[in-house]
């Protein structure tokens, strides 16, 4: 559906560079996506790949072989350990004088040398080494019996521990295939953290043996709206859900470990739990009333109850969790947990008043900070949203702030990892350009130029707090992402241009720079059958200062050219938002044109693009634009706000 065309063949591309002094572009086909930290041709013949290449490994794993074998498999190319050529090897070896995760790829006329402390640091090599070679080996069946590689230098290693990617498969189930086939992008990238939100609101997605209900019931919801949240309500009238085995589960992390990706598993609690209380009553606030399993987006009242029964049940479900997902991280969520239910709750009441908290927050709190205990005495490092830290939060807690950085800092001091998600800058769900084209997304606007632009460390945080900041990830929410075509779609390139943000250090990255790699990189990307958006940058037209008043004028000048089909879109950024209800174009005085619909543009955008057809053309500079402002709350928010700076874009069709 959303799958790009027509390829751009990219001729160029090799940064040579030190740690300190800038890289130059050299005239060759090789693209690597992210950034190695040193990249340096040399001087030489071409190294020769063919079935006569002698493969010798000293490391005695099989894991590198492995792959470097199955990269070639599309190929006629056939690596062997068993012929005699001392001219034309490749050898893979360790050097425990590296760090975990570091790696040496040396390419002259006669060796190609893979070397690196561990399974780790060579299969980085390899991924690196995969885009050296021709686009050609990337896609299936191509028959290339022989490639010529340059004489080059690369030693690197990752900036940031932490580099993943987040997917949602509550709100929109995913198949087995689909997170295969995501975990083989990851790697790709070089990111190595697959943060998996397996239970919310809309479905449970995980088989419990203990309580067999909450994907019996839990995972089944008895319709989906396809609308947006802001939008008239509309719904598709069909059961919708589907679970994951443990069978299909233990299967799923071994993968990921073939690949050097931990998969982090999430179970949202205590809130986004309308799933668990749909299955189990007895587990929320009002065992009497039997509710069913979100159909719509947005956060639920119905959280559980804060029993030490309720938490048993926790523990027991966290407990098989562990068993099934080894790694090291488990992720407990924590936010957005209304706390109405246990204001009416006469069990919250009391466990209020016995435990001498002052209100329900402490309690809460309370409840979070055993859970945590539970789950560090079974081993495991704990990570959690912004909403669950406070001043008794266990420093070896990973706090995720994403609604805002409020936190970060204090958190960082606090001693805790740091795991920066901030949504204007990582999620994914957010629309990749304004075009009345683009799919659904949730709101917002997030351009693969700004993820770029990311820095996981805020700034103001002070140096020695800098160590805490691990890293960050790509957030796939599935609201609005209804296919595996769309995940990958909302996924690509963004993802590409995080992993170079986590990956390269910061005096290294160059968005000029990068823009003719990704366009290359396209070409890997077709070849895994990955759908993908083509950046296409918008064009900003300028900015408007806005005040309280109902309407405001925008100057086009020259802006329309001819009789065509214009598309504006209103942008005011991050900030409070800005309701808007009617755009008309003018010429002098005269209406030409009005598009009447309401739109939020902020720190949610939703529907503001507005569209004008120009029959009646004349050329002028005096075409303008008239924005009439909604005077009250937008849709409820507190923090409406008609002021600020409002950008305006636009997009033409001519006839």
């Amino acid at each position: 559906m959303f799958k790009a065309k027509n390829f751009i063949a990219i001729l160029f591309f090799l940064l040579s560079f030190s740690c300190v002094s800038h890289y130059s572009a050299q005239p060759q086909r090789i693209a690597v996506v992210p950034q190695p930290q040193l990249f340096e041709l040399v001087d030489g013949k071409n190294f020769i790949l063919t079935n006569r290449t002698n493969l010798i490994n000293l490391t005695e794993s099989s894991v590198i072989v492995d792959h470097l074998n199955f990269f070639l498999s599309n190929s006629s190319i056939q690596l062997r350990s068993d012929v005699a050529n001392s001219a034309n090897v490749i050898v893979l070896q360790y050097d425990p004088k590296l760090e975990a995760g570091h790696y040496l790829l040396e390419i002259n006329e006669s060796i190609m040398k893979l070397v690196a402390a561990d399974d780790l640091g060579l299969f980085y090599a390899t991924q690196t080494l995969f885009q050296v070679m021709p686009h050609e080996l990337w896609w299936e069946k191509n028959n290339l019996s022989t490639v010529r590689l340059p004489c080059l230098k690369i030693e690197d290693f990752p900036n940031f521990p932490w580099r993943g990617l987040h997917i949602d498969s509550s709100r929109h189930f995913f198949p087995k295939e689909t997170i295969l086939k995501m975990l083989d992008a990851m790697a790709v990238h070089k990111l190595n953290r697959l943060h998996w939100h397996l239970t919310d609101d809309q479905g449970w997605r995980v088989e419990i043996k203990k309580y067999p209900k909450l994907t019996e019931i839990g995972a089944f919801r008895k319709r989906t709206r396809i609308s947006h949240l802001l939008q008239k309500p509309y719904y598709e009238d069909e059961v919708y859900g589907g679970f994951y085995t443990q069978e299909d589960l233990r299967e799923i992390v071994e993968y990921a470990n073939q690949r050097f990706i931990t998969i982090v598993p999430e179970i949202d609690v205590p809130g986004h739990s309308a799933a668990i209380v749909a299955s189990y009553p007895e587990f929320g606030n009002f065992p009497e009333k039997q509710i069913d399993v979100r159909t719509t987006w947005g956060i639920s009242s119905d959280i559980l109850n804060p029993s030490a029964e309720v938490q048993q049940v926790i523990f027991d479900i966290f407990d098989e969790i562990m068993d099934i997902f080894p790694g090291e991280y488990i992720h407990i969520g924590g936010d957005e947990a209304p706390l109405t239910q246990w204001m009416s709750s006469d069990l919250a009441k009391n466990m209020v008043e016995e435990g001498g908290f002052s209100n329900f927050h402490q309690l809460y709190y309370e409840w979070i900070d055993q859970l945590v205990d539970y789950l560090e005495a079974k081993g495991k490092r704990v990570l959690g949203w912004e909403e669950i830290f406070n001043d008794n939060t266990s420093p070896e807690v990973i706090i995720m702030p994403w609604f805002s950085t409020s936190k970060a800092i204090p958190a960082a001091a606090n001693g805790n990892k740091v795991l920066n998600v901030y949504r204007h800058f990582t999620y994914f769900d957010y629309k990749q350009e304004y075009s009345a084209t683009e799919p659904l997304g949730i709101g917002g606007f997030l351009p693969m130029k700004k993820v770029y632009e990311f820095d996981p460390i805020p700034s103001g945080t002070p140096q020695e707090l800098r160590k805490n900041f691990i890293g960050s990830q790509g957030q796939l929410w599935s609201e609005y992402i209804r296919s595996s075509s769309h995940l990958e779609y909302m996924a690509f390139p963004r993802l590409s241009a995080l992993s170079e943000v986590l990956w390269t250090n910061k005096s290294l990255q160059s968005w000029e720079l990068f823009l003719p790699r990704i366009e290359a990189h396209y070409q890997r990307l077709a070849a895994r059958d990955i759908d993908y958006r083509v950046y296409k940058p918008s064009v900003k037209l300028g900015s408007l200062d806005i005040s309280s008043t109902k309407t405001a004028t925008f100057y086009l000048e020259d802006k329309i050219s001819g009789r065509g089909s214009y598309q504006f879109v209103l942008d005011k950024g991050i900030g409070s938002p800005v309701e808007i209800s009617k755009v008309e174009l003018l010429r002098d005085s005269a209406n030409l044109d009005a598009d009447i619909h309401d739109s939020i543009t902020g720190s949610l955008d939703i529907f503001n693009i507005y569209t004008f057809h120009v029959n009646d053309f004349k050329p002028s500079n005096n075409y303008k634009l008239l924005i009439h402002f909604k005077p009250e709350k937008v849709n409820g928010y507190d923090n409406y706000e008609n002021s600020g700076k409002l950008n305006i874009y636009m997009r033409e069709q001519k006839f």
